[in-house]
């Protein structure tokens, strides 16, 4: 007798569902294998990381609040720093210390504490280096929330030497953030480097500029003066800027060197360049 109600199991048909069966299973294979110790040897471990079922678990105890127990997940992957996953625990085990940290009380002793680890964590994660320009920024903002505003500088400036088709951005970055901490004679000299290499007229004398006023407020007109004369004897071409040659001239009265001051003077109105 025929069973009119029975439910036929739909078949496969047609490449489609084929590739599909074909994708699932391969998924599987790669989890197990990973789960079982397996790690990729080829530079591109993002598939790896992703399925990783410790990363997987320790990142939803962090997302639960449970910290401690997402940093119990990470601690063996941390023990080899050969592996391929092992930056990506390192940025995740960073990156819940500062999620703890944040979550626990302002003021309390607890949050003291831990912001003091925190910004000792931080350190690490910049000595680390290799980081992607997205995540310098993180730790440059992070640093300086945490009131290490020297750290901050120090993760802009690595960024800039990591990623150079940014640097300009970057080191701009790094010197503001020298000059908050009170270090403008070397966020100065920061600005004098970048003239060194712009090549638009403009923003040369703009970055030339700055780093004189930064480093005379920082360390007197003496320094400023001796900086901008180095700085200029490779600038030829903006020593004869009336602007900087104005600038130059005051810099050394200021300085309570006259005579340079007229040299200055004297060779800007005679067609040479700012000079000693």
């Amino acid at each position: 007798m025929t069973n009119h109600n029975r439910i036929e199991s739909p078949r496969l048909a047609g490449p489609l569902p084929l590739l599909l069966f074909f994708v699932v299973v391969c998924t599987l294979a790669l989890a197990v294998a990973i789960h079982y110790g397996w790690r990729p040897q080829g530079r591109n471990t993002t598939v790896a990381v992703t399925l990783s079922p410790r990363l997987q678990t320790a990142q939803i105890l962090a997302d639960s609040g449970q910290f401690a127990a997402a940093q119990a997940q990470l601690a063996p992957l941390l023990k080899n720093s050969r592996s391929a996953t092992f930056r990506r625990v390192r940025w995740l085990s960073w990156q819940f210390h500062w999620e703890q940290t944040m979550s626990l009380p302002t003021g309390s002793a607890a949050r003291i504490a831990a912001w003091k680890a925190l910004r000792r964590r931080t350190q690490d994660i910049v000595s680390l280096g290799g980081w992607t320009a997205q995540e310098w920024q993180t730790i440059a903002t992070r640093s300086a929330a945490l009131g290490d505003l020297q750290l901050s500088a120090d993760a802009w400036e690595a960024a800039a030497r990591s990623h150079p088709e940014q640097a300009l951005y970057l080191r701009q970055q790094a010197a503001s953030t020298l000059a908050a901490a009170g270090e403008g004679a070397k966020a100065g000299m920061i600005y004098l480097t970048l003239a060194l290499v712009e090549k638009d007229p403009a923003r040369q004398s703009h970055f030339f500029l700055t780093g004189l006023n930064l480093i005379e407020s920082a360390a007197g007109a003496k320094a400023a003066l001796k900086r901008g004369q180095n700085a200029l004897r490779q600038l030829p071409q903006l020593a004869k800027e009336r602007n900087i040659v104005l600038r130059m001239a005051s810099l050394a009265m200021a300085a309570d060197e006259p005579k340079i001051a007229a040299n200055i003077l004297f060779s800007a109105l005679s067609g040479g360049t700012v000079s000693p």
